[in-house]
Parts: structure tokens; C-alpha cells; sequence
């Protein structure tokens, strides 16, 4: 199991202060934890404990925790919704101008078919891109989100005992 530790001198650290309901957490704690949890293994329980001089309101943080890594989960997906339709807006747009562009080959100058199979050929390329660079980023968002849903904790420790 892996403990990510976090500590603070006040529970108010952990929240965001411009939030006016104090259930949001803060930015810094948020990324503290996701850059924790996504250096782990995933086959790794993760299990998260805070540390303060002053007690912290366990009911409070668990809610903020859930309520972050819903959030997240949801834009994630909704992200990936949308690549997924951008991939196919793009697949199809380019083959459409590669498969004009063979069409027509030796009805248009030289210039309209490089440019007609050059939009083709960088609108797949797009689609690919999105495939091989965004959508892997993505899921491993996505995968390290889940692993912060589903920890163990969180602990809450006071400091000193």
C-alpha cells in the first residue's frame, strides 16, 4: 500500500480560500496529490493521510476528496467524448480530400491536387495525433482520478502523537 502524506499547519489549507462553501480543496493540495498517486503503480492501494497540529474535520475532507475526484472523472470523460468526435471529424475530412484529390488527379493542375491531398494527408495526421498523444494522456488522468476515488483514508493524524 502506498501512503501519500500531506501536511498542513491548519485545516484551512487544505480548502480552497476563494471558495465561499470551504468544501473545495485548494490547487496545491490537488496537484500535491495527483502527482503522489500517478507515480505509484496502479496495481498499488494508495491510502492518504494528513498530518496537523489541529484537528481536521474528517467528515469535511472525505467530502472535498470525493467531490474533487468526481469532477475531475467527469471532465476527463467529457474530454475524451469530444477527441472522439473530433478524430472522426478529421478522419473523415481527410479522407474525403485525399480520396478527391486520387479522384480528380488528372483533371486539375498539380498545384490544386498537392494542395487538396496535402489537407487530406494533415487532417488524418490530426486525427492520429489526437489517437496517439491526447487520448493516452487522457486515460492515464483518467486511471490515476480513479485510484484517488478509490483510496483507502483518509487518515487524519495529529502531530505529535
Amino acid at each position: 500500500m502506498h501512503d501519500v502524506r500531506v501536511r498542513v499547519e491548519h485545516e484551512e489549507e487544505l480548502y480552497n480560500s476563494l471558495d465561499p462553501s470551504g468544501t473545495l480543496l485548494s490547487d496545491e493540495v490537488k496537484s500535491y496529490i495527483f502527482d503522489r498517486v500517478q507515480q505509484k503503480s496502479f496495481r498499488e492501494e494508495v491510502e492518504f493521510t494528513f498530518v496537523s497540529p489541529e484537528e481536521i474535520d474528517r467528515e469535511r475532507l472525505e467530502g472535498a476528496l470525493c467531490r474533487w475526484a468526481d469532477e475531475e472523472v467527469a471532465i476527463i470523460e467529457s474530454e475524451r467524448r469530444r477527441n472522439l468526435v473530433q478524430q472522426l471529424r478529421l478522419l473523415a475530412v481527410g479522407l474525403v480530400f485525399v480520396g478527391v484529390s486520387v479522384a480528380v488527379q488528372r483533371q486539375i493542375d498539380g498545384v490544386s491536387y498537392t494542395l487538396l491531398s496535402t489537407i487530406g494527408v494533415f487532417s488524418i495526421w490530426e486525427a492520429a495525433n489526437i489517437w496517439v498523444v491526447e487520448n493516452p494522456h487522457l486515460k492515464l488522468r483518467l486511471r490515476t482520478m480513479h485510484r484517488v476515488r478509490r483510496r483507502v483514508g483518509p487518515l487524519i493524524e495529529k502531530e505529535g502523537d
